[in-house]
């Protein structure tokens, strides 16, 4: 689109709509994604977004990024095609991740319409041990740092106070949905029993990071 285009569109908007739109695009690019919330009371920034759809990717467009709206699970994401923004994980926080991935999916698959995919640490724990076939399960202080930062980037919504303690519930976020979506669900399995081959003894312990 270029810059006459873009114009054209924003201008359509009143200024409060352009203010609106402003923050909630400077929101998006910050936090990568925005939830809708419940369906009483959806975000701010999300209604802005869905209702200003057509500018708010112009807007982005002209700096190179791109919008998604995934009106079913409930989010806008911002995509850049040079993968700017995209958080590298570890081996580990990886494998964390593919788990919750596999429970939301079966989460998302037998709770009603908008309700909350809820786990327990119990659960993360024992679809780790199922799916991976390892002897033990994840060390707790590792459970506590990488579900915070899941947390930070809006993949999970933690308790506060959180400890990883068996019988704590979290909930699983739609955007997990986008963070390994439908596509990739046929690797994600393979992928955990990936992770779990045993390395050579010349390998660095540890995270990888590559």
């Amino acid at each position: 689109m270029s810059n006459l285009e873009w114009l054209r569109v924003w201008n359509e908007l009143d200024a409060a709509q352009q203010e609106r739109l402003g923050v909630a695009i400077g929101h998006l690019l910050d936090q990568g994604f925005v939830l809708k919330g419940p369906a009483t009371t959806p975000d701010a920034h999300f209604r802005t977004l869905d209702h200003c759809e057509e500018a708010a990717r112009a807007y982005l467009r002209v700096m190179g990024w791109d919008l998604r709206i995934n009106r079913v699970g409930g989010f806008v994401q911002a995509i850049h095609p040079e993968g700017h923004g995209r958080v590298r994980l570890g081996k580990n926080a990886s494998l964390l991740l593919c788990v919750l991935r596999l429970l939301y999916q079966q989460r998302a698959g037998t709770t009603a319409w908008e309700a909350e995919a809820l786990v327990s640490v119990s659960d993360i724990q024992e679809s780790f041990l199922m799916h991976s076939g390892a002897e033990k399960p994840f060390p707790k202080q590792f459970l506590a740092t990488t579900l915070r930062r899941f947390h930070h980037l809006g993949l999970v919504a933690l308790p506060r106070p959180f400890d990883p303690e068996p019988d704590v519930v979290l909930e699983l976020l739609p955007t997990l949905a986008a963070a390994l979506p439908d596509s990739a669900l046929e690797r994600v399995t393979a992928r955990v029993e990936e992770y779990l081959k045993p390395t050579p003894a010349s390998a660095t312990n540890g995270e990888d990071h590559s």
